[in-house]
């Protein structure tokens, strides 16, 4: 089946590569630089017009589906456009700026085209200074734990926190994960993040229990590249049986679990064998199968926060939240709402049935000292007005 993929692949490719060479003039150079990226080097004088009557063509023409064998192929494109002058512009500084506006292509819902901006050059330029930072950072101790709050539903009471990487840089301030996982992804320091994150987490825990402040669970997230590390199965093994019940791992990424690796399967099983628990998040945002789901049998569902936001005013929202809180409830396991940023929505949320609720209407991201400071008023976060509901 792998072999049958690969040479379809190759099929793919081979039709775009001539795709390529139809539709550009004899002046352009066309290329492949990699897996399945092409570039396109225009012939000097071409305008952003042409460049973009170019690529609307070739997006015409690669939309049209192909066959191969008894089966018919069909794929499509997304394209970055990037004009400068030869004399001003190196080469290199060019095709990185057309790699920025296909990253944008894609991100907008693939199969458009996008012209480089000046707002680009600087989001590259941040992007750029922020990733030769990365690994120093991993080092100073700039990447650190932040807690939001998770209530019971019913009660709103504290009933756990969940940790979120936060980097505290020197100059930019403290950045949201959506500021530098992509950096780490690119990195492949994906792993290491997690392992800087999840330490001192530990360690935070730790020095609020000196306080007297004891946490009833923490939820780390965590990746794939992290959940296969033997040396992160192992530092596990050391945490003692009776804290382990208390310590929760959301699956991070979006995973199939069905094309998954054995390793990954067996990680995940691992973990529930030493008493951990283990959650999905970003439930409902339709990249998790419900095969998926079962195969992994989690304690909890983590409903997509873009399913509670319009919740209250879409009716469509509210039979989503009924139709997961009943599938959880058929495999036994608990139901977490986040993104709950109004009272309206944590009633609602209770009287569907939820079991716990997270969000602003709680409270933000802190610190651990931010955290320690105003325990008791998370603790009792609405608890008077839920019972009086």
């Amino acid at each position: 089946m792998c072999l049958a993929m690969m040479l379809a692949g190759d099929h793919v490719l081979r039709i775009v590569a001539k795709l390529l060479t139809e539709h550009t003039r004899e002046d352009d150079l066309p290329a492949r630089v990699g897996g399945d990226e092409f570039v396109v080097l225009c012939a000097p004088g071409t305008q952003l017009q042409d460049a973009t009557i170019l690529a609307s063509r070739l997006l015409h023409a690669i939309k049209h589906p192909v066959s191969y064998g008894k089966k018919r192929c069909i794929f499509g494109a997304s394209f970055g456009i990037a004009i400068g002058d030869p004399s001003i512009t190196a080469p290199s500084e060019l095709l990185s700026n057309a790699d920025a506006a296909l990253y944008q292509a894609k991100a907008d819902g693939r199969g458009k085209i996008v012209n480089f901006s000046n707002d680009m050059r600087k989001a590259a330029k941040q992007e750029r200074a922020l990733a030769d930072r990365f690994m120093q950072a991993l080092g100073d101790g700039e990447f650190v734990p932040y807690f939001q709050t998770q209530h019971d539903a019913r009660t709103w009471k504290l009933s756990g926190v969940e940790v979120l990487a936060r980097w505290e840089h020197p100059i930019d301030g403290v950045l949201s994960p959506i500021k530098f996982l992509g950096i780490a992804k690119q990195l492949g320091l994906e792993a290491e993040l997690d392992t800087v994150i999840f330490e001192a987490a530990e360690r935070a825990v730790a020095v609020l229990k000196t306080a007297g402040i004891i946490l009833p669970s923490v939820a780390f997230n965590v990746s794939a590249s992290r959940i296969i590390d033997p040396l992160f199965l192992q530092h596990l093994k050391l945490i003692p049986h009776e804290k382990r019940k208390g310590y929760v791992f959301e699956i991070l990424e979006s995973i199939s679990y069905e094309d998954a690796s054995q390793h990954l399967v067996m990680a995940i099983d691992t973990l529930k064998d030493m008493g951990f628990k283990v959650d999905v998040d970003d439930f409902g945002s339709g990249h998790a199968s419900i095969n998926s789901v079962l195969s992994i049998e989690p304690d909890s569902l983590k409903i997509d926060r873009r399913i509670i936001s319009p919740l209250g005013k879409s009716e469509r929202a509210g039979q989503m939240v009924s139709s997961i809180i009943e599938l959880a409830r058929s495999m036994n396991a608990r139901v977490i709402a986040e993104g709950v940023d109004s009272e309206e929505k944590a009633i609602i949320l209770r009287e569907k049935g939820c079991d716990e609720l997270q969000g602003y209407f709680f409270s933000q991201p802190m610190s651990a000292a931010a955290l320690a400071q105003n325990m008791t008023t998370y603790n009792n976060r609405g608890a008077a007005t839920a019972a009086q509901q």
